[in-house]
């Protein structure tokens, strides 16, 4: 069973007792998500301290500690071993400060930076972005030149603060979404250390909002949709080959068994084995 305990009023860590804590980035997400996110941590919290789930975006930052039911009276051989993520308060130092942030990543005009069609040296859409790493500089720059960008370098400056105390430096970013003409798009953060803008992993998403695996053990378990793919030419037709071709050169097997044309778009079911294509019912 998991076990959330919210704990408010004067339950504080003192920060002179915290070396350095686990921290995790999420993307505008509920508090649900967060919680997921905690519990998903568990194990890691075990051994790696307490946990924070942070969104920046909207300034948000929740805490969990690890748990586990072993007392003086446990007994190994006859009682089951439980362990859970525990939220309790943040320090209100940190609370403000990731606060501030999400203020300047709000102040920056728009989370989301949509790269015009046929910009010279720009990757033509996130496939491209995501398989080709020699675009990397290209969007860094495009990033750099819009208006918002000395809201992004205070927003960074804040969250260096915070992190040169409690968080993990290389867990969390200020970022920004990058998005072509077809919908596809990705995260970008801006890396303190490399002085540049660099793609976060796994954030990458088509114009359906599949998101795109990187590896090929992400594809496994995965199903990939594609409404209206059936009509040639369009955006969701272009995802719709795209993904096929993305996958396809990760390794995995893809096998049409749509069973010819009909319905009104397609459906990727993927296994360890490879990928099975489907006709999608209108």
């Amino acid at each position: 069973m998991k076990k959330w305990i919210v704990i408010v009023g004067s339950m504080l860590l003192a920060t002179s007792l915290q070396a350095q804590a686990l921290t995790k980035l999420c993307f505008s997400c509920s508090a649900t998500e967060m919680n997921q996110m905690a519990w998903d941590s568990v194990t890691e919290m075990a051994s790696g301290g307490p946990l924070y789930t942070v969104d920046l975006r909207n300034g948000i930052v929740r805490k969990y500690e690890y748990r586990n039911n072993v007392t003086g009276d446990w007994n190994p051989e006859f009682d089951p071993f439980e362990q859970w993520a525990e939220e309790v308060a943040v320090e209100p130092n940190i609370s403000a400060g990731v606060s501030e942030v999400g203020g300047y990543m709000r102040a920056a005009s728009t989370e989301n930076i949509i790269l015009p069609d046929g910009t010279p040296g720009m990757p033509g859409d996130v496939f491209d972005a995501v398989q080709h790493s020699s675009f990397d500089d290209d969007v860094a720059y495009f990033i750099d030149t819009t208006s918002a960008r000395s809201w992004f370098n205070r927003a960074s400056d804040a969250l260096q603060i915070i992190q040169g105390t409690f968080f993990n430096p290389n867990a969390i970013k200020v970022y920004v979404k990058i998005s072509w003409q077809d919908g596809t798009n990705a995260m970008y953060g801006w890396d303190p250390i490399q002085k540049t803008w660099v793609r976060i992993p796994n954030t990458a998403r088509d114009g359906r909002g599949n998101l795109i695996p990187e590896l090929p053990e992400q594809v496994a378990g995965k199903k990939y949709t594609f409404p209206n793919a059936v009509m040639p030419g369009s955006d969701a037709a272009d995802d719709y080959r795209d993904m096929w071709e993305h996958i396809k050169n990760l390794g995995v097997p893809m096998f049409d068994a749509s069973g010819g044309l009909g319905g009104c778009g397609y459906k990727m079911t993927c296994t360890p084995d490879g990928c099975n294509v489907y006709i999608q019912a209108c």
